[in-house]
């Protein structure tokens, strides 16, 4: 299926709109939550956090405040450390945002913004996370889009402290 632009406007909204971000994704969904998190702080980078990147998640699960915005991605079967992140960031107020693969996703109860991925329709024997990773990059562009000229003159000076501290290799030409 199509990714809705409908539902990833909507969340973007939300994430621009939040005082801070929080990403959880746990088990082979940490790569995509290590994706958004850097997207995001390319031109936010003050207030954008993984849950547990800096510890156990349950010291971050009592962060979570009203006027933040929650992401949660998962598949079944789904982590218990992204349905708790999921049911934390409920009851704080924060605005879930949850990226699964189904409308049931435990993780997905309550949310206000739901993004649904297909995992299952893989060639292998792992589960896909094409269709998520692509949701957390439409959820980062249209993020920076609704930022406007603060978001990329805070992107033109992480890519500028990027250059200078040598983050890149320079071609020959």
């Amino acid at each position: 299926g199509r990714i809705s632009a409908a539902s990833v406007d909507g969340a973007a909204r939300a994430l621009h709109a939040a005082q801070r971000i929080w990403i959880a994704g746990f088990r082979s969904c940490r790569s995509v939550a290590e994706l958004l998190n850097y997207q995001l702080r390319l031109f936010r980078p003050d207030d954008v956090q993984l849950v547990g990147g800096s510890g156990p998640e349950d010291l971050d699960l009592g962060a979570f405040r009203q006027g933040d915005a929650v992401v949660v991605i998962g598949f079944a079967p789904y982590s218990t450390a992204s349905v708790l992140s999921a049911r934390s960031a409920h009851q704080s107020g924060a605005t879930l945002i949850a990226i699964a693969d189904t409308m049931t996703a435990p993780m997905a109860e309550g949310a206000a913004h739901l993004l649904l991925f297909e995992s299952a329709s893989s060639p292998g024997f792992f589960p896909s996370l094409t269709g998520a990773i692509a949701i957390a990059q439409s959820l980062a562009a249209v993020t920076f889009a609704l930022g406007g000229v603060a978001a990329k003159r805070r992107l033109e000076e992480t890519e500028i402290r990027l250059a200078a501290m040598s983050q890149y290799v320079a071609e020959k030409g």
